[in-house]
């Protein structure tokens, strides 16, 4: 467009100069000076024609050039709220694959310990009178807190210490808290931290073993004569009754 715009000038010189050139040589010939003020119009309407023509071609031009700044500038606000959606997806996936991830952690470990339940129950002469059925469904169920009744009743020393290792080491891995109800101090001296003693439904004693489960404290509670020693490794309280006396007598 810009160089037909050129050619026409250079057109509209050309034929300026050649009508100068008829004017000067024609002379004073009516007939001439009329067709050459004809001519001249016609150029100056065809000068303002093409100037129009330039300046709608500029307007075009800018028009092109502003609609393609603006689909740019939508494409660019497009991909970023794509990129956005594609970045929340992928944190979502990821925490997705987390709670799976937890989820196979936590089977695994349920898995084991319900194979070491199960290898002391099989080792146990009392199956099944005790609280292993009980926790071996506490386990199974993922439950975050055991509550347990008695889990060592009527099992001999052996095994009572295998079920509270394995109720010890699931609160240690912090998978599990656990709440027993165990009648034997001693027992529960060695394996729990801390120690509620109650009496006809009401604490009358809260604590850690070492605070509680003093001579003074185990006599006036259960109304009892004992003797309180402190475990030669461990160092936690170990409750046994007092020696008859000669007096008492013996079986």
């Amino acid at each position: 467009m810009e160089l037909a715009i050129a050619v026409a000038f250079l057109a509209l010189s050309l034929i300026v100069g050649a009508v100068l050139l008829l004017r000067r040589a024609a002379g004073p010939n009516p007939a001439t000076l009329q067709a050459a003020e004809t001519i001249a119009r016609s150029l100056g309407s065809l000068q303002s024609e093409l100037t129009r023509v330039a300046r709608t071609q500029d307007d075009l031009r800018q028009a092109v050039q502003q609609g393609r700044e603006q689909s740019l500038l939508q494409l660019a606000e497009t991909s970023r709220a794509l990129h956005g959606e594609i970045g929340q997806a992928q944190r979502a996936l990821a925490e997705v694959r987390a709670i799976e991830q937890e989820r196979n952690r936590r089977m695994d470990q349920a898995a084991e310990s319900l194979r070491r339940l199960e290898a002391v129950v099989a080792g146990s002469a009392t199956r099944g009178v005790a609280g292993e059925n009980i926790l071996a469904r506490a386990l199974a169920q993922e439950s975050p807190l055991l509550l347990l009744d008695e889990p060592t009743a009527h099992l001999d020393i052996g095994h009572q210490a295998d079920v509270l290792s394995l109720v010890l080491d699931l609160c240690r891995k912090g998978s599990h808290g656990a709440l027993a109800v165990i009648h034997d101090l001693t027992l529960a001296a060695q394996f729990c931290r801390r120690l509620i003693i109650m009496e006809q439904g009401r604490i009358v004693a809260d604590g850690t073993p070492e605070d509680l489960l003093t001579k003074e404290c185990v006599d006036a509670i259960y109304r009892a004569r004992t003797e309180v020693f402190k475990h030669p490794v461990t160092g936690r309280p170990i409750v046994v009754p007092a020696a008859p006396t000669d007096q008492d007598g013996g079986l």
